[in-house]
């Protein structure tokens, strides 16, 4: 078939039939069979964490499996980061609306609730429901707060400070009509603004600037006021375009680098950082931060970084080490690929050491299962059941978490008892005849024989029955 045609849910389905079919064939001893299917289910899983990259490393065909005629119902994937991190965006909203920051703790919830993969867990998606309502009811007082402040001030001929919270409401809530009449309202009583030279080439320099976004914000901000009143002198005005566009460009690649900061992965999140590092590197004072809708000092977001990107290096690590433990203690291979990828990312070096202290922990894991399938190895070439029993008990006193092994042992160990039973029921039944055999002989060297092979057949039985394992 072709493995093109497949979705994403199909090869979790197989994922998760490679892993009955590896627990069925170890139940029934065939350790190759257990191995070949547990090894394609995690090439496969790895594939699909790549973004199934290339071709498929696996063909289901070769496994009696046709993902074709499984259900396109999604079944829970094998691997699931996901509710860990959306708890964690979930407390960052609640401690931002804690500490009356709204306009961050909206964002955040909006790219909470953007993401595809809250549909999966309804308790979380109806905890970010309640928490839009919780910021859009904060906001909302807050600005009516804030606008009975402006309209007071207004009223006592204060525009400055009016302006300023008209302003601040519009951060809050951009739609909000009554701030937006107000500010109008209020920039047509402010004292026309007479410019010195000193100013006029402050804002000239401020337009040209491209390494502080909030010196350019400003200037362009007290340009459109002159451009609305009609005293823009020219060289400000024919930099207004270019400074506008630079200034939207500089807020849009501000807005990803901060998002990716926060909200990607471990590799987006190094990527961001060094973005960061080399912009505070090369002079730039602010960096815009949508989240919270405004500039930050560069240096600050910079520090911001650093602790989130260690946040994720911590994520990823606890993840991975957990991930592994999941295959413990069956399945020490399966824990190792992942350790050794995971220790491939460029995690910090105190969390990598945590993975390699586990990889060495598994390695001797590894160390006693081939040891112990080196045994039962042997064990296959017995003599008898009773000497297959005595190596499969060793090989699980060295690794005792194959399912195989296990139920063989109940298996071997029935016959076993039946086949010594019965050998030590046969040495002495034969024995008690020779001795009635003997009692017919009185005297001579065909009594002493006779004795003495009953003792021997004796001897024989004592010997079966020190054979069993103990």
């Amino acid at each position: 078939m072709d493995t093109k045609d497949i979705s994403e849910e199909q090869y979790r389905l197989l994922i998760k039939q490679l892993r009955e079919k590896a627990q069925e064939a170890g139940g029934l001893g065939d350790v190759a069979a257990e191995k070949k299917c547990q090894n394609a289910a995690s090439r496969l899983e790895a594939w699909l964490e790549d973004g199934m990259a290339g071709p498929c490393p696996v063909e289901p065909a070769d496994y009696d499996l046709d993902a074709a005629q499984q259900g396109t119902e999604a079944q829970p994937p094998d691997d699931q980061p996901g509710e860990a991190t959306l708890e964690k965006r979930l407390a960052d909203v609640e401690k931002a609306l804690e500490k009356g920051e709204f306009v961050e703790a909206r964002s955040l919830n909006e790219i909470l609730e953007a993401r595809p993969e809250l549909e999966k867990y309804p308790h979380l998606k109806n905890r970010a429901e309640d928490l839009k309502h919780q910021i859009r009811s904060a906001i909302q007082l807050e600005t009516s707060k804030i606008l009975q402040a402006a309209h007071e001030a207004s009223a006592a001929g204060n525009s400055e400070k009016a302006l300023s919270l008209y302003q601040e409401v519009l951060r809050l809530d951009p739609g909000n009509e009554l701030a937006t009449e107000g500010k109008q309202g209020v920039r047509g009583t402010l004292t026309p603004i007479t410019l010195t030279d000193a100013e006029l080439n402050n804002l000239t320099a401020g337009l040209k600037t491209r390494k502080d976004l909030t010196r350019l914000g400003d200037a362009i901000d007290k340009v459109e006021v002159l451009v609305a009143e009609g005293r823009a002198p020219e060289r400000l005005t024919e930099l207004m375009p270019e400074a506008l566009a630079e200034y939207e460009k500089m807020r849009v690649r501000d807005g990803d680098l901060t998002t990716m900061m926060r909200f990607g992965d471990l590799e987006a999140r190094i990527k961001a950082k060094d973005e960061i590092a080399e912009k505070v590197a090369s002079g730039h004072q602010t960096i815009f931060n949508p989240t919270l809708n405004k500039d930050q000092v560069a240096f600050e977001v910079l520090q911001e970084a650093n602790t989130l990107l260690n946040d994720a290096s911590v994520d990823t690590a606890e993840h991975e080490l957990q991930r592994a433990k999941d295959y413990l203690p069956e399945h020490p291979e399966t824990a190792k690929d992942r350790l050794v990828k995971a220790i491939d990312r460029p995690l910090d070096d105190q969390h990598k050491n945590a993975l390699k202290s586990m990889l060495s922990n598994v390695e001797k894991q590894i160390a006693l299962k081939e040891k112990a399938e080196a045994i039962i190895g042997k064990a296959a070439d017995a003599d008898d059941e009773t000497e297959s029993y005595r190596l499969h008990l060793q090989a699980d006193a060295i690794f005792p978490h194959t399912l195989s092994v296990k139920t063989n042992l109940v298996l071997l160990a029935l016959a076993a008892e039946n086949e010594t039973v019965n050998l030590i029921e046969a040495k002495v039944s034969a024995a008690r005849r020779k001795l009635d055999d003997v009692d017919l002989i009185l005297e001579g060297k065909e009594a002493r024989d006779g004795y003495e092979h009953a003792r021997s057949l004796a001897r024989d039985a004592g010997k079966a029955a020190a054979r069993w394992p103990r």
